[in-house]
């Protein structure tokens, strides 16, 4: 049985689900419940745990937990292999799992790679695991293609800099529209706290909004989705990971490192990261008829298959 931590953001969290489809046996994912239910319900094998019982949070302390209840105990004890993306592996927290895991193997994996790491982050996490002695191929989700399905939007992102200029969203729905396509938008919590009220209601009065609630909800209207559009975002990783024809946007932010994974993946980038207003509206539309037909031609193919 695999034990994995993880406490990063969504985007961070989804890079490892391939990871974890290339793990043999039982695997208790070990991360915030919002986002450890997910991966279970994507992921054959994979149990969700919430990382933040208190039992779990004081493995990070001196003394460690006072008292472990019964179901705890018995994952650690019972534990061959933990993956660690919370611990550098000298800590208290690596210290107090030695202790309650005595018959794990336990590997640490810093989420995210040094500053000089020329590569993806998928690449880095294998490279620490290799250094420790275990070789893991990842294993991506097949494609999944909703040939009826309508375009979904997320403009949003935890970094306001790293969003698309929302007018010309707009005028990519827009003209999305008018290619046929049925067009829906979607917010969450970030931009439902941090965006002007006034922005909010225009949209809202403009587009088929929909103001989604949780992870679960978010992954549910991926799924009913034919086409993504987003920009470098938790969403946007788990749109890719799904499986859905993804077109990402990026601007200030790497996407050599930390462009989404997926099969049906188009991404927009700069040669150097710049602001996000380098890229035009044309291009975008174009990315994403010319995805769509990509993914009609994906789902012609596993027809003759």
């Amino acid at each position: 049985m695999t034990l994995l931590f993880h406490q990063g953001a969504l985007g961070d969290w989804v890079l490892t689900f391939p990871i974890m489809r290339a793990l043999s046996g039982r695997i208790m994912a070990v991360s915030s419940w919002s986002k450890a239910c997910p991966a279970a319900k994507l992921i054959d094998n994979v149990e969700p745990f919430n990382i933040e019982m208190r039992e779990f949070t004081r493995l990070h302390a001196g003394d460690g937990p006072a008292a472990l209840g019964p179901a705890v105990r018995e994952l650690l004890e019972q534990a061959t292999r933990i993956m660690s993306f919370v611990s550098d592996g000298d800590d208290a927290w690596a210290r107090n799992v030695r202790r309650l895991a005595p018959r794990a193997k336990t590997f640490y994996v810093s989420p995210r790679p040094s500053a000089d790491w020329p590569g993806h982050v998928s690449a880095w996490h294998r490279d620490r695991l290799e250094r420790q002695g275990l070789s893991v191929q990842p294993v991506m989700q097949a494609s999944h293609c909703n040939a009826g399905g309508h375009v979904l939007i997320h403009p949003g992102s935890g970094g306001r800099d790293k969003c698309w200029p929302l007018e010309r969203y707009a005028l990519l729905a827009q003209a999305l529209t008018r290619a046929g396509s049925e067009v829906g938008m979607i917010l969450g919590e970030v931009e439902v706290q941090t965006w002007p009220s006034d922005t909010l209601h225009k949209l809202k009065i403009e587009h088929r909004v929909r103001i989604v609630q949780s992870l679960e909800d978010l992954r549910v209207d991926l799924d009913a989705a034919a086409l993504f559009v987003g920009n470098d975002s938790g969403p946007t990783h788990l749109a890719a990971e799904m499986g859905l024809p993804t077109v990402a946007l990026f601007g200030p932010s790497c996407s050599r490192r930390w462009a989404p994974l997926g099969p049906l993946v188009s991404i927009l980038a700069p040669t150097e990261p710049q602001p996000m207003a380098w890229l035009e509206v044309d291009e975008v539309v174009e990315a994403c008829l010319a995805m769509r037909k990509r993914a009609e031609l994906d789902t012609l193919d596993t027809q003759i298959i």
